[in-house]
C-alpha cells in the first residue's frame, strides 16, 4: 500500500531498481527528482580505497555528490522531462560516463 503523501500511482522506493537505472525519485517538500543507486564499489573506483570504507545510496544525477533518501519512485518514462531537466540530465550523464563525480 502506498504511503498516504506519496503522489498516486508511485511506488515505494525499496521496489526500485539498483543497478544504475534512471528513475524519477519522490522526495517530500522537493518533488520528483531523476536519480540512480550508486553502489560502494562505485564510489570506491572514483574515490580510492575500499568499498567497506564508503555507502551505497540514491544519487540526484544533478547533485551527484550527495546520497538522497527518496520515499517513492517511478520508472523515467513515466514523466515527461521539462527540456532544462533532459539538457542538464543528458549532461550530468556524460559527466558520469566519462567520470563519475566531475563537476
Amino acid at each position: 500500500m502506498t504511503h498516504p503523501d506519496a503522489p498516486r500511482s508511485w511506488k515505494p522506493i525499496e521496489t526500485a531498481p539498483k543497478d544504475g537505472t534512471l528513475i524519477w525519485a519522490w522526495l517530500y517538500h522537493k518533488g520528483a527528482h531523476l536519480m540512480r543507486w550508486e553502489t560502494a564499489d562505485e564510489v570506491a573506483a572514483q574515490e580510492g580505497g575500499s568499498p567497506d570504507e564508503y555507502e551505497e545510496g540514491w544519487i540526484d544525477i544533478h547533485q551527484p555528490s550527495e546520497h538522497w533518501y527518496p520515499k517513492f519512485w517511478l520508472p523515467k518514462e513515466a514523466l515527461p522531462e521539462p527540456p532544462e531537466t533532459r539538457v542538464i540530465g543528458e549532461r550530468a550523464m556524460r559527466c558520469y560516463e566519462a567520470k563519475p563525480r566531475c563537476s
